[in-house]
């Protein structure tokens, strides 16, 4: 099974810790591809070095294993008050109905001016991407300063991915006016207000959560909101380099009817190095251990909890 992960992970692109990620998060799809089927037989190794084997009889069917291990699929967000001093924002997926997360996002501050919360963490570790105009609706919520995801964009102009915008109800966007085939700059390393627009917005303190899963548009998210210090970064390393490819959506080929999947864009970093060939590195570094990950530890949250306390008493 180890050498089947390994051969795997050489056809998945980001950084080396996301590949050992989202290796594990699709394992079974692997095992699919496979044909390798139930009963599994499995050897592993306690903390104390001792080695033991089980045996797994029955299987899981695969939608319901990526439940579990890419929770984004299934709720692509969750929002709840920690302790009466933290809102916590579970931002796992950055895919699906714009509406839907403006009306999410909408009752959660109407529950953080109700509940006068002062600190925000925004959590974008099981988050892998999706369409960044998610990340400009969030930030409206958050900041009303000029910023950017990033430093420069270019954009290829297709009809496949207008047909997606249009699906997705996002017709006003510029990308709709630009000639098929041709490529779109954007940006050009000058930070603009937000598009869209909130009154009020959060005035307390941010954190935001990365880690080697944070990947694609949400990537942009944690690059913009460091480089403009909109926020406080907490975590580790995220999984992929700010200067990368992005917009991912899929499409079906007109005669074999198959699935593909492609980027629409190519972004690069904040900083606006076209040559940075490095992830966004938090503020504030937490690597959990294995052991904590086993026993259910949260580090970094546990940080936020911690310093958000602390601030708290000294005020």
């Amino acid at each position: 099974m180890v050498k089947l992960s390994h051969q795997k992970k050489k056809n998945i692109g980001g950084t080396s810790q996301f590949r050992d990620v989202i290796s594990l998060k699709l394992f079974s799809y692997f095992l699919y591809l496979e044909n390798i089927t139930a009963p599994f037989s499995v050897r592993y190794k306690l903390p104390e070095g001792d080695i033991k084997e089980i045996t797994i009889n029955e299987g899981m069917k695969f939608r319901d294993f990526l439940a579990l291990s890419m929770p984004g699929i299934a709720k692509p967000y969750d929002f709840k008050i920690i302790n009466h001093k933290l809102a916590y924002l579970d931002f796992r997926s950055m895919s699906g109905n714009m509406d839907d997360f403006d009306k999410f996002l909408s009752e959660a501050f109407v529950t953080i001016r109700k509940e006068d919360i002062k600190n925000l963490a925004v959590d974008l570790r099981n988050n892998s991407g999706g369409n960044s105009i998610f990340g400009d609706l969030l930030l409206s919520y958050i900041t009303d300063q000029k910023y950017s995801l990033q430093g420069s964009k270019r954009w290829k102009i297709s009809q496949i991915y207008k047909d997606k915008l249009i699906a997705d109800r996002n017709t006003e966007s510029e990308y709709l006016k630009m000639e098929n085939g041709t490529v779109w700059e954007t940006g050009h390393c000058k930070p603009d207000f937000n598009k869209f627009k909130n009154d009020p917005v959060f005035k307390g303190k941010v954190y935001v959560l990365t880690g080697p899963f944070t990947f694609s548009s949400a990537n942009l998210v944690a690059d913009g909101m460091k480089q403009y210090k909109l926020a406080e970064l907490v975590g580790e390393p995220t999984g992929e380099y700010t200067n990368d490819f992005g917009e991912a959506f899929m499409f079906t080929l007109p005669n074999s009817k198959i699935q593909m999947r492609s980027t629409s864009s190519m972004s690069f970093g904040t900083d606006c190095n076209t040559g940075s060939y490095a992830p966004v590195i938090p503020d504030i570094l937490i690597i959990p251990t294995l052991q904590d990950k086993i026993n259910g530890i949260d580090k970094p949250l546990e940080y936020i909890l911690k310093t958000v306390k602390t601030n708290k008493e000294t005020n």
